[in-house]
């Protein structure tokens, strides 16, 4: 997924400087560069995004709201296969078939056994230094 960002400059007020050659008074804006934040993102509202999802159907799209649904603010789902494909009355290989082509496309990795992490490139709840926390901690997750 293609990540960009932009540093926020924020103007904080005027000061005037004298030119020591002419003696000349200049009034310059100071700007205090802030963090770099998020750039050219679009925001989803996950409960439309997940209504919608369930409403084209399918156990695999099910699995996925599911994940969404409940998974904590650092992007983590736990949750066994037998699990999921309980609560949400789907079969155990539906919940198999859809995990692993999120991972395959990249959408989650297994941290271990039945935790899984949500690329936070796909979604964060946060602000960008959050999410580039997260970027680094899934990508630091080894690849099965």
């Amino acid at each position: 997924m293609n990540l960009k960002t932009k540093s926020k400059q924020k103007i904080i007020g005027t000061e005037e400087y004298t030119d020591s050659s002419t003696g000349e008074v200049k009034k310059f804006k100071v700007i205090n560069e802030e963090e770099q934040t998020d750039f050219n993102f679009q925001k989803i509202w996950v409960k439309d995004l997940i209504e919608l999802l369930k409403a084209l159907g399918g156990g695999k799209v099910e699995v996925f709201c599911h994940i969404l649904e409940k998974k904590n603010a650092d992007n983590i789902f736990i949750g066994s296969v037998s699990d999921i494909s309980k609560k949400i009355k789907v079969s155990e290989n539906t919940v198999k078939s859809a995990l692993r082509l999120m991972k395959e496309l990249d959408y989650v990795r297994m941290v271990m056994h039945g935790v899984y992490q949500i690329n936070p490139s796909l979604i964060v709840k946060g602000k960008s230094k959050k999410r580039q926390m997260l970027l680094a901690d899934y990508n630091n997750i080894k690849v099965a």
